[in-house]
Order: C-alpha cells, then sequence, then structure tokens
C-alpha cells in the first residue's frame, strides 16, 4: 500500500478534451485515444472503458516512451466532465458513446434539445420519441443504454477512492451491472469472489475504509472462506472445524465464539458442508461445497473401479523379482505390497511426500505390464 502511495505522490496531470478513441477492448477496457490539451494532441493508454469523443478528462499518470509508437501518456487515474454545449455533445454522441444513437440520429436529438440534451438523456428518455422515428420502446433502450454507461462510472468513480483500480471496478460492473455500487456497499467482501481479483485483505481494507465492523457477519464469513481456499493451495480439500475456527479468529482478530458462530449460520445455509469422521474419535471437517461434491464423486467412482477387479495371469511377485534382478534394484515391503494390490486390485491410491518411491513404483508397475504383454 506504501508503494502504491508513493507512485500515486509522482503521478503528472494531463488536462484536455478527447479528440478521437483510436481503440478499446471491450473486455478489458484497455483504450488508445487522442487528447487535445493546449492546442496539442497527445496519445493517451490506459483503462478507461467509459471515455468517449467530446468529453474532458483530468488525467493522472506518467509520460512512456514506446518502441514503436513513440511518447505516450499513460493514464491511472481518470476524472470526466462531460460535454456542456451543443456542438460539443454533438461530436460526443455521434462518436457513438450511447447504444442506439448515430451520426444522424444525434443530429436530430441535438436540434431538438440543444444544450439540454444529455440531461434529457439521464431523465427523460422518454421525450425522444417526439422525434420522428424514435419509438417510445427505442427511446426505453436509449435511456437504458445511458444509465448503464454512468453506472460503470459510478462505480469507478465510488470506489477509486479506496484503491479499487478501473480494471476491477469493470469486472464488478460485468459481474453486477447496474446494482454494483449498492451491492457492495451492502457487502464489500463479496470483492473477494472468484473472478474479480480482489483478495481478502484487499476487500477487508476496503471494508474498513468504509468504517465497516470488524465483527460484521459478512467480515467472519469471508475470512473462514478464504482460510479454506488458502489452505486448499497446500493440498487441503478440507479443514478440521476445531482448528478452522481458532485460525479465523487468530486472522480477524475477533473471539472465536464469534467465528463460531458464524461457522454454524453457514453450515445451515449450505454455504459450506460439515462432515464427521471417526477416526478413533468423532471429528467435524468443513468443506467448500464444490469440494465436497468432488470428494464424494471420486469416492463413488473408486468404490466401482474396484468392483471389476482384472484378471491376473502372471505371478506378480515373480514378476516383481524379476524386474528387480535386471535392474540391480531391490523394493521396499510397502513398496512391493502397492505394487501386488495394483496389479491385483486394477487401483491404487499412491501418495507420499518427494522422495518416497512413488516415482520408482510406478515403473515397476509399468514394467510389469510391459513384461506380460499387457496380460497381467
Amino acid at each position: 500500500m506504501m508503494e502504491k502511495r508513493e507512485k500515486a505522490e509522482n503521478w503528472q496531470e494531463l488536462c484536455g478534451t478527447v479528440e478521437r478513441v483510436v481503440f478499446r477492448n471491450d473486455d478489458n477496457g484497455w483504450t488508445v485515444l487522442e487528447l487535445e490539451a493546449e492546442d496539442e494532441l497527445h496519445k493517451v493508454v490506459g483503462v478507461l472503458p467509459t471515455v468517449h469523443t467530446g468529453e474532458h478528462l483530468r488525467l493522472l499518470g506518467s509520460w512512456v516512451e514506446h518502441q514503436s509508437f513513440g511518447v505516450q501518456f499513460r493514464a491511472e487515474h481518470c476524472e470526466t466532465r462531460l460535454p456542456t454545449s451543443a456542438a460539443a455533445i454533438l461530436r460526443y454522441l455521434s462518436s457513438g458513446a450511447v447504444k442506439g444513437i448515430g451520426p444522424s440520429t444525434a443530429a436530430r436529438i441535438v436540434e431538438k434539445f440543444g444544450d439540454e440534451t444529455l440531461d434529457i438523456l439521464e431523465r427523460e428518455p422518454q421525450r425522444l420519441a417526439e422525434l420522428r422515428g424514435i419509438s417510445a420502446d427505442k427511446a426505453r433502450k436509449i435511456g437504458e443504454a445511458y444509465a448503464s454507461q454512468f453506472g460503470l462510472r459510478e462505480v469507478m468513480m465510488t470506489f477509486a477512492p479506496y484503491g479499487m483500480t478501473p480494471q476491477e471496478a469493470l469486472r464488478c460492473w460485468k459481474r453486477w451491472g447496474a446494482a454494483a455500487v449498492r451491492t457492495i456497499r451492502d457487502n464489500p467482501y463479496l470483492l473477494c469472489t472468484p473472478g474479480l481479483y480482489i483478495g481478502f485483505e484487499r476487500a477487508d481494507a476496503i471494508c474498513r475504509a468504509m468504517n465497516g465492523a470488524a465483527d460484521d457477519p459478512h467480515r467472519v464469513e469471508a475470512g473462514i472462506l478464504y482460510v479454506l481456499r488458502h489452505n486448499l493451495g497446500n493440498g487441503h480439500t478440507c479443514l478440521p472445524a476445531d482448528k478452522l475456527v481458532p485460525t479465523t479468529a487468530s486472522l480477524l482478530g475477533l473471539e472465536a465464539q464469534r467465528v463460531d458462530a458464524v461457522l454454524r449460520d453457514m453450515i445451515a445455509g449450505f454455504t459450506v458442508r460439515e462432515v464427521f469422521f471417526n477416526t478413533g474419535e468423532e471429528r467435524a471437517y468443513i468443506f467448500l461445497p464444490h469440494l465436497y461434491q468432488a470428494e464424494k464423486y471420486a469416492a463413488a467412482r473408486l468404490r466401482l473401479m474396484t468392483g471389476f477387479p482384472p484378471t491376473v495371469r502372471h505371478s506378480v511377485e515373480e514378476g516383481i523379482d524379476a524386474i528387480e534382478r535386471a535392474a540391480g534394484i531391490r523394493y521396499e515391503a510397502q513398496q512391493r505390497r502397492a505394487i501386488v494390490e495394483a496389479v491385483e486390485r486394477g487401483v491404487l491410491i499412491l501418495t507420499g511426500g518427494p522422495g518416497t518411491g512413488k516415482t520408482t513404483t510406478l515403473r515397476m508397475i509399468a514394467g510389469l505390464e510391459e513384461i506380460s504383454g499387457g496380460e497381467l
């Protein structure tokens, strides 16, 4: 966060009017445009998904030298001001800024409404039907398109002070549309949703900056999910509840009782799954739902496969002895047992840390298949 603040302090400012949008990637918002500032045209690049011809921009960023395209201003932050004069509004609408309005339609709308055109689009789009050739339905759709465009602007402007980047705002807008601002305000921890690429720490910082309570149920739930997903990266598809609760409590700086209460609600709502295993004593394990289903599916398939063991036509032990003699190696008792189980049962789950002999055991199984001519 400190590095980001220091970088922002070194940004430069560029103000001007968009002369032309040269290129835009609608998927990620990456835009190349020409900006007129003090009677000069400057090439600007950056994530500017809502910017169109005729708008006045205040940009913060830095000048960079591109090996193919020369000097460019790379925008990191953008403030926009819509055109106010009829002539500037005509340029803005003629550029395709609003879906459903082309150059000829733009000229007719501006001719009728003049400087008030954008106010009409925002507050009274039904009045567009006063123009010949624009039906009430088309007027409604144009109004929706205009509102949609400013919905994305609202997301960017609302959450930029909390560190949300334009790319992140665009992904949120694509996920929740017009409800994005309300959705995030109601529960900032939805920013942790897979696909938005905003981690728990960032979402937590945004929520705290918005004066969110430390013991808010949304925060506790997000913390529990974060711990489960983090440990998935370590190979754990579930965690014992008696480890999950204190770990989450420590992460959030809360009492374990508060975390446990939220966990009970999550289990009741099937946000997570609780499964009891008896390995000497009964113990509760917590799964993410999709991992619980994956584990059940894998177990069912293994059970099905063990019901149809292969026909073994040769002595497995003799085959192992033959390969040991040929390769000049000797397998440990557990390795021999694993090889025999794999061949006789037709399915084997082989686990172990690095250097415990998994690859060597697999090579033996493959070797037995080879020397038997595929008729083990």
